[in-house]
């Protein structure tokens, strides 16, 4: 049964590139919109110009095309191995068998070897039960968990946030969850909270062409990085 749900959950694991959409380059080229205000008097020229002007705006959509794949298939990469991480804290024997002390020094461990600011253990309803950022027994918040990562209980799916404030780092924050099984059922929700610097030091290794931007948008079109 277990091979099951993680059979089915790979199968539907989050893409940048197709369900969530969540990457965009918006390019400037001066040069375009030189070429199309030129005042050209003789009629062959003008036609001239709206060929040459046509071919530059085909140019800079399959350049824009390309650059898009090439910095959603870097953030995929880096959110799979985050993924993984996440899979594997899962299923930690504290953590199946409510050793939540022995989870937290786990999880607070793990974060040396990932990019991630903190890792959350949320219930059903959303509330904290878990904070990495905070010691075992701490009064945690019951309110603030994105709503991506609540609906894992009803998918069984893992999710990626919208740029959100932590209610206890009180910094925007990118949330990526898994679901945690304890049996058939979902106990909980496993999260780690990653920094927009994280997604921007990815967009900063691009190179695109002088005139251009990239900016890395969330579902909601907020902007999470840009250079």
């Amino acid at each position: 049964m277990h091979a099951n749900r993680v059979d089915h959950a790979i199968r539907r694991r989050y893409s940048l590139r197709t369900s969530l959409l969540w990457l965009v380059a918006v390019c400037i080229l001066p040069a375009v919109s030189v070429s199309v205000s030129l005042a050209i008097a003789h009629y062959r020229l003008r036609v001239l110009a709206v060929i040459v002007s046509l071919a530059f705006r085909d140019q800079i959509h399959h350049g824009t095309v390309m650059l898009a794949h090439q910095v959603a298939a870097e953030l995929d990469r880096e959110l799979a191995g985050i993924e993984s991480g996440l899979r594997v804290l899962a299923t930690s024997s504290d953590l199946t068998s409510g050793n939540l002390d022995g989870f937290h020094k786990d999880a607070s461990d793990a974060l040396t070897s990932q990019v991630v600011q903190n890792y959350v253990l949320v219930d059903r309803q959303g509330r904290q039960v878990l904070n990495t950022l905070r010691p075992p027994g701490a009064p945690l918040p019951v309110s603030g968990t994105p709503t991506a990562i609540v609906r894992i209980f009803d998918t069984g799916a893992p999710a990626l946030s919208d740029l959100f404030i932590g209610p206890v780092a009180g910094e925007p924050l990118v949330a990526l969850g898994v679901p945690v099984y304890r049996g058939n059922d979902i106990a909980y929700a496993l999260a780690m909270g990653m920094k927009p610097a994280v997604v921007g030091a990815i967009v900063d290794r691009q190179t695109p062409p002088a005139g251009w931007t990239i900016a890395v948008l969330d579902g909601a079109g907020n902007i999470v990085a840009a250079n």
